[in-house]
């Protein structure tokens, strides 16, 4: 969500906002914009649900943790933030 300019930081709490309502179990965010939604996800849902991590590779390892045969896992992103990597890490790379 890099390229919303002025309404960036209004979008990623919606966002985060929307997360909670939509009962999104976990929240797992990157980078700095990004905490935004992560606070507006806390403010509506208890907060242990919810992290930020400041690089891509800090969320791989969480995820690695927590995913398995049942799980679902929504990924958004833009391409600045080269989150492809972390598409790579879980599910091309054994």
């Amino acid at each position: 969500m890099a390229e919303l300019g002025d309404e960036a930081d209004k979008e990623h709490c919606d966002i985060g906002q929307y997360a909670a309502e939509s009962h999104i179990f976990l929240l797992f965010t990157v980078g700095e914009k990004s905490a935004l939604a992560t606070e507006a996800f806390c403010k509506k849902t208890d907060s242990n649900r919810s992290h930020n991590f400041e690089t891509i590779e800090a969320l791989i390892h969480r995820i690695k943790k927590l995913i398995g045969r049942e799980c679902v896992v929504l990924v958004k992103w833009s391409r600045s933030s080269r989150m492809e990597r972390f598409y790579q890490a879980l599910f091309l790379i054994p």
